[in-house]
């Protein structure tokens, strides 16, 4: 019994040792699967071990932390850790992620004591072992990257198209660019030539800009914009050719001049205001026409100043009351800034003005003031010579009618509405030569007349005047004239012949 016990006893041990040794084999792996951020120091001996997590350096051994120090690329991404191993494994991948290859070795063929590493991707992780990576070409790579560095920062200052100089605080240029003796000093080589300086402003930190002149090749001053940088004791100059700048400048201020000629003798007052409602510009003619001080005006106030001052001086519409003035004003800027401001002032004084609101660039308003007095003191002479000339015609025994070379009836008197019973003036639409002789064939029906003038009406030159006779439908007679008129109007008369009666006649008539 108790060797039986033993026995069971020793089975019972393997068994459990063996398993137990199975369990740690699996948990380690599922470990290094599924939690990938352990340390990695030790596992590859002197190997250079990364750890990588969607392409970025997430952990690494002391090797791997010695050669990134050395570089001077600590905490950096796979794109530069990969561009610093290339150079001695030649075609790791440019970019993580190819899950399709979990094991790479590069380079797939390893000479004795060569350099060689593996890469183990899963999911978004990697992990890269570089094996023998030599100490003795740790300065090399070093060097070379700092040497790569250095030509495409030659390179950039060299073939830059623009001028870079460096001066000594003594005013001396150490250093210049191809483009800055070729474009303004003219000589070619600063060895063999003497550097040319430029003027420079008396108080100058670093990072201002400010213009000057340099002397072109063909002996021409070419206006630059230059920048200055403080570097180590020196001053670093970075110029820009500003010749089309000045030039545009130079074609603005023209213009300017022009428009500012043009805005003083316009007869119409013109004030601007700003994006924050301050007087901007204005023109002479506002201040004879309200005659403001000048001082007032330069001393650009607000617009709600400027009206208050207009409202002083009684030349706006007179407010009923304040209140009421002051949510006026606020429609008023509204209004002009969308353009649909427009209205008609009429003021105190019997002047009277159009106003006219429109939206400025930037923000900004601007108002017209066109003093339309004597224009709307013609239009009333105009328009009541008009009434005192139809009062005439309409006095008249004769029916007159005056028709355009379009055929539109522009003036008729009362005794032609009585003569045809149609009064052009109330008819919806316009009375044309078409609706007369509509009204002709029903009470003339005498269509060589009407044609005649209906083609003097039309005609431009050779209108001779001309006068017949017709017989109406109801039995009355007429005598009917056409003259022409300037403009290619025509003036139709229609005059009713009176039949008078002989003696005989009345006295047979008698018996």
């Amino acid at each position: 019994m108790p060797v039986l016990s033993l026995e069971f006893a020793l089975q019972i041990i393997l068994i459990l040792g063996s398993t137990s040794g199975l369990i740690w084999i699996l948990w380690r792996e599922y470990r290094a699967l599924n939690q990938p951020f352990f340390w990695l120091g030790g596992r590859r001996g002197q190997a250079l071990e990364f750890l990588f997590e969607n392409g970025v350096l997430i952990d690494c051994n002391a090797a791997a932390k010695g050669v990134l120090a050395h570089q001077g690329l600590s905490g950096t991404s796979w794109a530069s850790i990969s561009r610093l191993l290339r150079q001695q494994l030649g075609d790791l991948p440019i970019t993580l992620g190819k899950t399709d290859q979990p094991f790479s070795q590069f380079p797939q063929r390893v000479a004795k004591g060569a350099t060689y590493a593996t890469l183990e991707q899963w999911g978004g992780h990697a992990r890269l072992s570089v094996f023998r990576w030599p100490s003795d070409k740790r300065p090399k790579a070093s060097v070379k990257l700092a040497l790569d560095d250095f030509r495409t920062l030659s390179n950039a200052t060299l073939d830059a198209p623009f001028p870079i100089w460096r001066m000594s605080d003594e005013g001396e240029i150490t250093w210049g660019n191809p483009a800055f003796f070729r474009h303004y000093a003219g000589l070619g080589d600063m060895q063999s030539q003497e550097s040319v300086a430029p003027d420079l402003p008396e108080s100058l930190n670093s990072g201002d800009i400010f213009r000057t002149e340099f002397p072109s090749p063909s002996g021409a001053m070419t206006p630059i914009d230059v920048t200055m940088i403080d570097h180590q004791g020196a001053r670093m100059f970075f110029a820009q050719d500003a010749s089309r700048i000045v030039a545009a400048e130079a074609e603005r201020e023209a213009v300017v001049q022009v428009l500012t000629k043009t805005f003083e003798q316009l007869s119409a007052g013109i004030v601007i205001f700003d994006r924050d409602r301050r007087l901007m510009l204005f023109n002479p003619a506002l201040v004879d026409q309200f005659q403001f001080s000048a001082s007032f005006l330069t001393a650009k106030p607000t617009l709600s100043e400027f009206f208050d001052k207009l409202r002083e001086a009684r030349m706006i519409p007179e407010p009923r009351n304040y209140s009421n003035w002051r949510e006026e004003l606020t429609h008023l800027v509204v209004k002009a800034a969308d353009d649909r401001y427009h209205a008609i002032w009429p003021l105190i004084s019997g002047q009277t003005l159009q106003v006219t609101g429109r939206p400025h660039p930037g923000g900004g308003v601007a108002f017209l003031f066109e003093d339309i007095t004597a224009e709307l003191t013609l239009e009333r002479k105009f328009r009541a010579q008009l009434d005192v000339t139809h009062a005439v015609i309409d006095r008249l025994n004769h029916a007159i009618a005056v028709v355009s070379k379009s055929g539109k009836f522009a003036l008729t008197n009362a005794a032609f509405k009585a003569l045809w019973g149609v009064d052009p003036d109330k008819t919806i639409s316009d009375f044309t030569w078409l609706d007369f002789e509509n009204i002709w064939q029903i009470e003339v029906k005498e269509t060589l007349i009407l044609t005649m003038m209906g083609n003097f009406q039309r005609l431009v030159q050779d209108r001779n005047p001309w006068v017949r006779d017709i017989y109406c439908e109801n039995g009355k007679t007429l005598i009917v004239a056409a003259d022409p008129m300037p403009g290619g109007f025509t003036i139709l008369t229609f005059e009713e012949i009176q039949t008078v009666e002989s003696p005989a006649t009345k006295t047979a008539e008698t018996l």
